[in-house]
């Protein structure tokens, strides 16, 4: 994998990033730890929306302002009830430049031994070599075992079939 890694949380109505692994491309996105996103506007954040227990979610969507960051930002509630049925068919998210214009991602979650997402594990990349989202996608099987690895050393337990 040749693109930035990351690892990131709920905050409120913001991911924050908590650990990454910078591409060694001269081309990429920096985002520095402790970076905070809007939740409907990254992968990470829309794999939270939809993976979280409604009442949950339904909290989060109450308090969010979808304003547009890029003119592909999802900003009304059937995108996101949309975004959140792909999401949970798929088990990951993506980002189609809803972020940055010019960096596209895909999120998968880390969950604890309820089954709850606890942090996402995302890939992203520019669309210099990443052109849509949906390149990505071929990281997915390497996204999963990666997270469900993580999942393993954090809490003893392969949890990712429990999302299914």
């Amino acid at each position: 994998m040749s693109e930035t890694c990351n690892i990131a949380a709920l905050d409120g109505t913001e991911i924050i990033y908590l650990e990454r692994v910078e591409a060694r491309w001269p081309l990429r996105l920096s985002l520095d730890l402790g970076s905070r996103i809007p939740v409907h506007c990254c992968a990470s954040g829309k794999l939270f929306l939809a993976l979280l227990p409604e009442k949950d979610r339904n909290r989060i969507l109450r308090s969010l302002r979808l304003d547009p960051i890029t003119p592909r930002t999802i900003t009304n509630q059937a995108g996101l009830d949309e975004s959140a049925r792909e999401i949970r068919r798929s088990g990951y998210s993506l980002d189609r430049e809803e972020f940055v214009t010019g960096m596209v991602a895909i999120a998968y979650p880390i969950c604890n031994l309820a089954g709850d997402i606890r942090v996402s594990l995302s890939i992203h990349g520019p669309t210099i070599r990443c052109p849509r989202a949906e390149d990505l996608v071929r990281w997915a099987p390497l996204l999963k075992a990666c997270a469900q690895e993580i999942e393993s050393q954090m809490f003893g337990l392969n949890t990712s079939a429990l999302l299914k």
